[in-house]
């Protein structure tokens, strides 16, 4: 009695990198029917100039979001449990510094990057407000 294969599931991440290149692959597609259109009669040529960066810019966004909203501080002290302290503050991964800063990454993206004041690596993100 065969069975199928049985295949681990895809992370989220992986699967969201995925729709990400879909959406590129369309949008080159599509940029190209606008553009032979577009010597034939077809739409404004804008309109073929703006697609790609319009995907570019949403994609980006997007994979940008889903990026920020799982490196959390929980996230940070489960994945790096020898830089957590007992009294709940954490340390660099990278230099082992304790000053940790907040900066807001502006841009629209409404997101807090906690970075070591010693070396600058991002540690984790948080939502501002």
């Amino acid at each position: 009695m065969n069975q199928p294969p049985t295949y681990p599931p895809v992370p989220s991440y992986q699967r969201l990198v995925a729709y990400a290149y879909w959406v590129a692959g369309v949008t080159f597609v599509a940029t190209v029917a606008l553009l032979y259109f577009r010597f034939t009669d077809g739409p404004p040529w804008f309109v073929a100039a703006m697609l790609p960066a319009v995907t570019f810019i949403v994609t980006r966004w997007i994979l940008l979001r889903h990026h920020f909203g799982r490196h959390t501080y929980a996230w940070y002290r489960e994945t790096f449990p020898s830089n957590s302290r007992t009294e709940g503050r954490v340390s660099c991964r990278h230099c082992g510094g304790t000053h940790i800063t907040a900066r807001s990454l502006m841009q629209h993206t409404h997101t807090r990057a906690h970075v070591c004041a010693q070396c600058g690596s991002s540690l984790y993100f948080s939502p501002e407000g």
